[in-house]
């Protein structure tokens, strides 16, 4: 059996999953990394608003017989909602881009 500091990252078979099973880690338009890498890297806007995801890595050693256990941690990501109820305007309504200065306002927005 292999000591703790022979177990390094490449003696290490590992998977990523969403345990909470609102996300495909195998879509394509998710990722930026493998579900085999050490580290979870999302691709812009993958994870929607407003949710909570549970990630679960499980990890086992290569050299281990093939009904050794899986070890798993886990870990849950709330994404924030969008801000809402706002407005924004801009005075003057219409003019030409690089001449017209114009005075933008926003108020009422709220964010969670």
């Amino acid at each position: 059996e292999p000591s703790d500091a022979e177990l390094n990252e490449t003696s290490l078979s590992k998977v990523w999953i969403c345990t909470s099973g609102n996300l495909n880690l195998s879509d394509p338009s998710i990722l930026k990394s493998s579900t085999n890498d050490r580290n979870l890297i999302f691709k812009p806007y993958a994870l929607l608003p407003g949710t909570d995801f549970v990630f679960s890595v499980r990890v086992k050693p290569f050299t281990a017989g093939s009904n050794s256990v899986w070890g798993e941690a886990s870990v849950t990501i709330s994404t924030n909602s969008l801000p809402s109820l706002g407005v924004c305007s801009s005075t003057p309504s219409s003019g030409t881009a690089l001449v017209t200065s114009f005075r933008l306002a926003c108020h009422g927005w709220t964010d969670k």
